[in-house]
């Protein structure tokens, strides 16, 4: 089965960025050519990129940008894999309070058949660099522009969510009601 843990999308990015800021930029993590000054500046690049609303093909750092489009990505697996294969976990789910935590381990524990210690009190973080919130990494209207431009992968993520709940997959601790503010508050 394969598990999918769910970031809020800029959030994401940004972790990336720091990430590759403190791996001194390798050509991997996609920004070194572009976008080493700050992530503002990074981010100010792909978003003056954009053309018609869309992401720019080929500019350094839209790999980062790509790999925080998970509507696009969930569509494909689900081309050649089973919905109920998946256990989608919002990133809160899993690094927030004990009672979410033990919900996401009493689903992975009951996926692979097996007993779990589901009492550990922190998750572990192994890429953890210190970075500010992104609320003040960025101005609002840097943040409103991102989500604008991501706006379309959101709807197609909450309608692949949606479909995959209706055809076996476990959304952990959806409760009913809209996806997208499940999605949303575990972010």
């Amino acid at each position: 089965f394969f598990v999918v843990l769910l970031g809020e999308p800029l959030a994401r990015i940004q972790s990336s960025w720091y990430h590759a800021k403190a791996q001194n930029f390798p050509t991997y993590w996609g920004f070194k050519d572009c976008c080493t000054h700050s992530f503002k500046d990074a981010l100010h690049t792909l978003l003056n990129k954009s053309v018609d609303g869309r992401w720019h093909h080929g500019l350094a750092g839209t790999g980062s940008v790509w790999a925080s489009m998970y509507g696009r990505h969930l569509e494909e697996y689900m081309k050649w894999f089973n919905a109920s294969q998946f256990v989608i976990v919002p990133y809160r789910e899993y690094s927030a309070d004990a009672e979410r935590k033990a919900a996401v381990c009493g689903e992975l524990a009951s996926r692979l058949n097996s007993t779990m210690d589901c009492t550990r009190p922190e998750p572990y973080h192994e890429n953890m660099h210190l970075h500010p919130h992104v609320d003040e990494d960025l101005p609002e209207e840097m943040r409103e522009k991102f989500h604008k431009l991501m706006k379309g992968d959101q709807r197609r993520l909450v309608n692949v969510l949606e479909k995959m709940g209706n055809e076996g997959a476990r959304l952990v601790n959806y409760k009913g009601g809209s996806i997208k503010q499940w999605l949303e508050d575990g972010w």
